[in-house]
C-alpha cells in the first residue's frame, strides 16, 4: 500500500478484490478497528468504492464507537452550543480522532519555508472561522490562499500543506478539491491517495456520524 508505484487496472482491482475480503473476515470478528483500516486502504485506490464506503457507515455505527465518540463530544464541547460552525468544529475533531492516516505524524501547522507568509495569515483566519464562526474570516483565509498559490515557489508542495491544513479543521470538500489540483499537476504519491480517500468519505457522508446529528 505505500509503494508510490502506478498499479495497472487489473493490479488494482485484485488488490481491492482481496482488502474487501480481508475486511468481511473482520467483520465476522467484529474487529471493526482492523475493518476501518482496511476501507480507507481501498478508497485510497478507488475513492467511488461503494463497498468500502458502505462498510466504513457500518463501523461508525457500532454501539460502541458511538457510545465513545459522544463521550468525546461531551468532553470537549458544551451540549448547549448549538452555533452553525460547532458543527463543522465537532466533524473536523472526530476526524482527527478516528483518521488512521501516517501523515499527521508530521508536522501540518507550519506551512512551507520558503513560500509566502500569508500562508500563516490565511491558517489564523481558517482557524478562527473553526474554533469560533467568525464573521469573514473563512473568506479572508480563502484569499490569502489564492494570494500564495499565485506566488508559490512550489505549488504542489502548497496544495498538499492546505489540503492537509483543510482536512484537520474538517474542511473535507476544501481538502479534496485542493488534492484534485495537485493531481492534475502530477499524479497522487500513495500518501495523498490515502488522505484523498478519507476527505472524500468524510466530505460525502458526513450525514452518518450520528454523535454529531
Amino acid at each position: 500500500m505505500d509503494d508510490d508505484r502506478q498499479q495497472t487496472g487489473s493490479e488494482r482491482s485484485e488488490a481491492i478484490r482481496k482488502l474487501i475480503r480481508r475486511a468481511e473476515r473482520h467483520m465476522d470478528r467484529e474487529e471493526w478497528d482492523e475493518v476501518a483500516e482496511l476501507c480507507y486502504q481501498v478508497l485510497a485506490l478507488d475513492p467511488e468504492n461503494e463497498n468500502a464506503a458502505n462498510k466504513l457507515r457500518l463501523v461508525y455505527l457500532q454501539k460502541d464507537m458511538l457510545r465513545e465518540m459522544e463521550r468525546q463530544m461531551f468532553r470537549m464541547f458544551d451540549p448547549e452550543d448549538d452555533r452553525p460552525h460547532q458543527r463543522r468544529h465537532k466533524l473536523g475533531f472526530s476526524y482527527r480522532c478516528l483518521s488512521r492516516w501516517s501523515g499527521w505524524d508530521e508536522d501540518c501547522d507550519e506551512p512551507p519555508a520558503g513560500e509566502s507568509p500569508v500562508l500563516e495569515e490565511g491558517r489564523h483566519h481558517l482557524i478562527a472561522d473553526y474554533l469560533l464562526g467568525e464573521e469573514g474570516a473563512y473568506a479572508a483565509a480563502r484569499q490569502s490562499f489564492d494570494q500564495a498559490l499565485a506566488a508559490a515557489h512550489d505549488r504542489r508542495t502548497v496544495l498538499y500543506w492546505l489540503a492537509r491544513l483543510y482536512a484537520q479543521h474538517g474542511y473535507f470538500a476544501e481538502a479534496a478539491e485542493t488534492l484534485e489540483q495537485m493531481a492534475a499537476l502530477a499524479p497522487l504519491s500513495a500518501e495523498a491517495r490515502r488522505l484523498y480517500g478519507e476527505v472524500r468519505w468524510w466530505r460525502d457522508n458526513d450525514r452518518y456520524i450520528c454523535w454529531v446529528l
